[in-house]
């Protein structure tokens, strides 16, 4: 075997199995850490209360948003971390109610994919997509919860670019 190569060079659908299993589990953390920081905003909504990801989704920006409503920094930031949630939340609900086909791509059979139609919208999502996508979810449900320490009292930061180092952090590993 060559020093770099590796044990399979081909996807298997298990992979993409184990992928669309490891989507829903990242989410599940994440929904999770959702609810928390909007409670954390608002102690009159309790987490039970909340229903749908959408509204969930679209009540965190709006706390996070309304928070420093003048910093135009902090609001493309959070519309930044908006569109990778919402992208999030359709390839969740996709994968949820919409799997029409799966199988592998090319000659090769390098990579796998998943077409999924939700509300007359058909698309295919690869295995080295939906991968990046668990990435940085998992790596916004880490730092959500400082997301919104940093947006309730952004002075305890100044000792660093926020924005950057959490930007830094979505972007690596993701392919280019």
């Amino acid at each position: 075997m060559k020093p770099n190569a590796t044990i399979r060079d081909k996807t298997t659908i298990k992979d993409l199995r184990e992928c669309v299993g490891h989507l829903f589990f990242v989410w599940s953390q994440l929904e999770r850490a959702l609810r928390t920081a909007i409670t954390e905003f608002d102690k009159d909504t309790p987490a039970k209360n909340m229903h749908g990801l959408t509204q969930t989704l679209a009540l965190w920006k709006h706390h996070h948003l309304s928070a420093l409503p003048h910093n135009t920094e902090h609001a493309a930031f959070i519309e930044e971390v908006f569109e990778v949630l919402s992208n999030g939340v359709d390839i969740r609900n996709r994968l949820a109610h919409g799997i029409q086909n799966y199988g592998l791509s090319g000659c090769d059979k390098k990579d796998a994919y998943i077409t999924t139609t939700l509300n007359e919208k058909s698309e295919t999502n690869y295995l080295t997509e939906l991968r990046s996508l668990i990435d940085q979810l998992g790596k916004l449900s880490s730092n959500l919860s400082r997301i919104s320490n940093f947006t309730k009292d952004p002075s305890r930061w100044d000792h660093i670019n926020f924005y950057a180092d959490v930007r830094n952090s979505l972007s690596k590993n993701r392919p280019t």
